[in-house]
C-alpha cells in the first residue's frame, strides 16, 4: 500500500507531489518519504535535485540518521547521477546538529565552502543553535562575528551591533 502511494507521488512531475504535497504527507509517513527518495535516486539524472531535496527533508523530519544515510548514498552516486546543492547541504547540516553531531555539521559546512557555494546566513542557523544548546555561546558568537563576516554573510557595518548584543547576551547567562 505504501509503495503504491509513493509511486503515485513520484508520477506527478517526477517529484513528490500529491498526498498533501509531501512524501510523508499521508498514512505511510516516514516510510513513504524514504521510498520516494530511494526511487528518485534510482532515476539518477532523470530526478530533479528539487525533488530529492524535498524527499530528503521529509526523511529528515522522521529520522535525521536515515537522512544522513540517504545523503551518503546520494554523494556516492556521484555527479554523473545527481549533484547535491546548497539546499541539500543545509538539510544535512540540520540533521547532524539535531543528532547532536556538531562535528559532522561543521564537516558538511566545510564541504559547502570547499565546493565553492556562496554560503548563506541560514546555512549557519542549525550550527549556531547546536552551539548554544551546548552552552558554547562564545563559539557561536565567534562564528557570527568572524566567520560569517569573512564569508560575506553579514555586512561589516552590523559587526558593532552584534558585539553589543554579545556583551548583553552573555550577561544574561
Amino acid at each position: 500500500m505504501a509503495r503504491r502511494a509513493a509511486s503515485r507521488a513520484l508520477r506527478s512531475e517526477g517529484s513528490i507531489q500529491g498526498r498533501g504535497g509531501r512524501a510523508g504527507g499521508g498514512g505511510g509517513g516516514a516510510e513513504d518519504a524514504r521510498h520516494v527518495f530511494d526511487e528518485l535516486l534510482r532515476r539518477g539524472r532523470g530526478a530533479s535535485i528539487y525533488g530529492l531535496n524535498r524527499s530528503l527533508a521529509d526523511v529528515a523530519r522522521g529520522s535525521p540518521a536515515a537522512a544522513v544515510s540517504r545523503y551518503n548514498r546520494m554523494a556516492r552516486a556521484g555527479a554523473d547521477e545527481v549533484t547535491p546543492d546548497l539546499c541539500t547541504y543545509g538539510i544535512l547540516i540540520g540533521c547532524c546538529c539535531r543528532a547532536d553531531r556538531l562535528d559532522l555539521g561543521f564537516a558538511a559546512l566545510g564541504n559547502v565552502i570547499k565546493k565553492g557555494f556562496r554560503v548563506e546566513a541560514i546555512t549557519f542557523t542549525p550550527l549556531l543553535k547546536g552551539l548554544c544548546a551546548d552552552k558554547r555561546t562564545s563559539d557561536a558568537m565567534d562564528i557570527v562575528l568572524r566567520r560569517m563576516t569573512e564569508l560575506g554573510c553579514i555586512p561589516p557595518e552590523m559587526k558593532q551591533q552584534l558585539t553589543f548584543l554579545q556583551k548583553h547576551f552573555c550577561q544574561l547567562l
